[in-house]
């Protein structure tokens, strides 16, 4: 049997895409789903589907949304600059690099830079939209010429 939980009609409007967290089969002797509470992280709407029988342990929907916080900022050539800071509660991040040049981030705290350790670059136009792994410690960028990073995080 296939326990389905459909997003749109229980009204959770998010930011991303629906993912879902569920434990493996626990089907007992008996034939009954003996699983620990299954939890649904919904980011998006539209539907889930979890192959796992009749639950007989409760079902948890969360949602993550509200207002995005704009960290659209100006980077200056040539340095290394904070663009998202560490946040403990953040579910969400995305930005744009501008037409005007490439960027180099690090996503693990350090100083971006070119060809840096732990840096990576993304080309113009490049529009980065987290998915279901959020980085939640500071990202920095680095960019060759002055640029303005359209960028949010919720």
């Amino acid at each position: 049997m296939v326990l389905r939980i459909v997003a749109a009609l229980i009204a959770l409007v998010c930011l991303a895409t629906p993912t879902a967290r569920a434990a493996s089969s626990f089907i007992a002797a008996d034939g009954v789903n003996r699983a620990p509470a299954v939890t649904l992280q919904c980011v998006g709407t539209g539907s889930v589907s979890l192959p796992c029988g009749t639950p007989t342990a409760p079902v948890v929907v969360s949602a993550f949304g509200g207002q995005p916080v704009s960290r659209t900022a100006s980077i200056p050539a040539g340095q290394s600059t904070q663009l998202f800071p560490v946040n403990a509660s953040r579910h969400y991040l995305a930005f744009q690099v501008p037409a005007a040049g490439s960027l180099w981030l690090n996503f693990v705290g350090g100083a971006a830079s070119v060809h840096g350790t732990d840096c990576v670059l993304l080309p113009a136009g490049t529009i980065y939209e987290s998915g279901t792994y959020v980085v939640r410690g500071a990202i920095s960028v680095y960019a060759p010429v002055a640029v303005t990073i359209p960028a949010w995080e919720g």
